[in-house]
C-alpha cells in the first residue's frame, strides 16, 4: 500500500472505493467514465461505490460519510475477531475517535470530524499496518 497519513485522508469516493478492495475484499467488477465502480460483495450482489450516477435511484454504498453503510465496514471487522468502539470526544483531536483491537495485536485509533470517517480511517490504519507487516504472499516479516 502507497504511504499516507491516515490522519489527511479525506471523505469521498476515493476512500469509498478503497474501503470496498482493502477492507470489505469485494471483487472490482468494472468501474465507470467517473471513477466509480460495481462490486461483487462475496454473496453474489453487485454494490455501486461511488458518486451517485444521474438519472439513478441507485444509492451508492459510501462508508466515509454514510454512518448505515460504515457499520458495514464495523461488523467486518468484528467478524474477524476485532473489538470495536466509537467515542464522540477525541481529546481535541476532532469531535470521533474509532479504535478497533484485538489482544493479539496493537489496537488502531483514528480521529475524525465525523463518526464514518472516524471508523473509515481507523479501518484503512489498521489495514496500512498489516500490509507493512506482511512480506510477500502475505506471510510475516521477520525482524
Amino acid at each position: 500500500m502507497e504511504a499516507v497519513n491516515v490522519s489527511e485522508v479525506l471523505a469521498g469516493p476515493e476512500l469509498d472505493i478503497v474501503m470496498a478492495e482493502v477492507v470489505m475484499r469485494w471483487k472490482l467488477l468494472r468501474t465507470t467514465e467517473s471513477g466509480a465502480g460495481w462490486f461483487e460483495n462475496g454473496d453474489g450482489d453487485e454494490i455501486f461505490v461511488g458518486r451517485k450516477r444521474p438519472m439513478s435511484l441507485l444509492r451508492p454504498w459510501t462508508p466515509s460519510t454514510s454512518i448505515e453503510t460504515a457499520w458495514e465496514i464495523v461488523e467486518k471487522m468484528r467478524a474477524d475477531g476485532w473489538y470495536f468502539q466509537l467515542d464522540d470526544d477525541a481529546g481535541g483531536y476532532g469531535p470521533w475517535r474509532a479504535e478497533f483491537s484485538k489482544a493479539s495485536e496493537d489496537p488502531t485509533l483514528a480521529c475524525a470530524t465525523t463518526a464514518p470517517l472516524a471508523i473509515c480511517r481507523a479501518a484503512l490504519l489498521f489495514h496500512k499496518a498489516a500490509s507493512l507487516s506482511r512480506g510477500p504472499f502475505g506471510q510475516p516479516r521477520h525482524g
